[in-house]
C-alpha cells in the first residue's frame, strides 16, 4: 500500500480507475492505495501497480518493495 498526491494543474478532468475525478485546479490524496490507473484526457492512461513485498525481476533500483 503506498499513498499517493494527485494536483490536477492540467486543462482537463483527471480520472481515476477507483471512481475519483480530481477537477482542475484542485488535488487529491489516494490514501492506502493499492492498484490504480489515472486517465488522462489527450494523453492515455498511467498505472501504478502494488507489487507488494515483490520486485520488478531484473531491476535492481529501487531497493523498497
Amino acid at each position: 500500500m503506498y499513498n499517493l498526491t494527485v494536483k490536477n494543474d492540467y486543462i482537463r478532468d483527471i480520472g481515476a480507475s477507483n471512481g475519483v475525478i480530481v477537477t482542475q485546479g484542485k488535488s487529491f490524496v489516494f490514501d492506502n492505495q493499492g492498484s490504480l490507473y489515472l486517465t488522462i484526457p489527450g494523453m492515455n492512461e498511467i498505472n501504478f501497480i502494488d507489487l507488494g513485498d515483490k520486485k520488478l525481476e531484473g531491476y535492481p533500483e529501487p531497493t523498497e518493495t
